[in-house]
């Protein structure tokens, strides 16, 4: 049925009926290890019952607290915990704060990630002394926060393994164009011990306008397809047609949740020269940024 109202709106209500589908697989979720233990700290009840239960569905344990000073009592009664999660604007002890006297008492392998309603730029601006491993920014979807759990985790691998000179980007600078922040913060986080100097897009046109800047620069882009302004697809083409040849030879790479086969076709077709599928696993990404930037060597 529908109930409208002149000058203030209409709502369309309907019943569908649904059966029941079958149970979903684990398989997504137990990339996470379930022997990880959280701690979080936010003064929003809502919002800390929400990650609470979604970490719990990956099994993390997960211990809550609502400001600062409970989360210091938690870490000095046991000092394990392999993620905490801090928002930045906790009333007392304000985010910042709470993470340095964490990292007093907790092990140095704990991952901090950094939750705020306030864009990242803010929070570094009064945060000098305090560096996240991650940043998320409220509202926080599961998928965003599942990505991000596994990028911080294989990061710190990554760090182990100083001897894998695969992933040794030095000297090399990549445009990655995302206009979802989230993403731009986790791939900025994957290629941080790597030495490459990365470039940071909003959108399409903001990525050829950074590109027509030096192009000589840049050794390989990663590009989304979807994207407002101008799309992935667009863009390409825009730096293939320019008057410079580092335009023709760029190695520019899709990165985007569009993996059917139709969808590489329009990559390939719009000058790109291979695709890698989100959620971006780490491993595909390294080992597809590696092919193309020692082409060039």
């Amino acid at each position: 049925r529908v109930e409208s109202e002149k000058g203030v709106g209409s709502r369309f209500i309907f019943d569908i009926v649904f059966d029941w589908g079958e149970e979903l697989s684990s398989e997504y979720e137990s990339a996470i290890p379930s022997s990880l233990r959280a701690l979080l700290v936010d003064d929003d009840t809502d919002f800390l019952q929400y990650l609470k239960g979604i970490l719990e569905s990956y099994d993390v344990t997960v211990d809550a607290v609502s400001n600062g000073e409970a989360a210091v009592r938690k870490a000095k009664k046991r000092a394990d915990y392999d993620l905490v999660f801090v928002d930045w604007q906790l009333s007392g002890i304000n985010g910042c704060k709470t993470s340095e006297k964490l990292k007093k008492l907790l092990p140095r392998e704990t991952k901090y990630i950094m939750v705020s309603a306030f864009d990242k730029t803010d929070i570094e601006s009064g945060s000098k002394n305090f560096k996240a491993d991650l940043f998320l920014q409220k509202p926080v979807l599961p998928r965003a926060l599942y990505n991000g759990i596994l990028n911080i985790l294989s990061h710190g691998k990554k760090r182990e393994e100083q001897d894998d000179a695969s992933n040794d980007f030095r000297g090399r600078t990549i445009l990655v164009a995302e206009d979802i922040e989230i993403n731009r913060e986790i791939v900025s986080s994957i290629f941080e011990e790597t030495g490459a100097v990365l470039i940071l897009a909003e959108n399409g046109e903001e990525a050829v306008a950074r590109f027509s800047e030096n192009p000589e620069i840049i050794d390989l882009v990663l590009m989304d397809m979807q994207m407002p302004v101008m799309d992935g697809l667009t863009a390409t083409r825009t730096i293939r047609a320019l008057n410079v040849p580092k335009a023709k030879k760029v190695p520019i790479l899709a990165m985007t949740a569009n993996a059917f086969k139709e969808d590489m076709e329009l990559c390939l077709s719009a000058g790109m020269n291979g695709h890698i599928a989100k959620p971006i696993e780490v491993d595909v990404l390294f080992e597809a940024v590696a092919k193309y930037i020692k082409k060039q060597k």
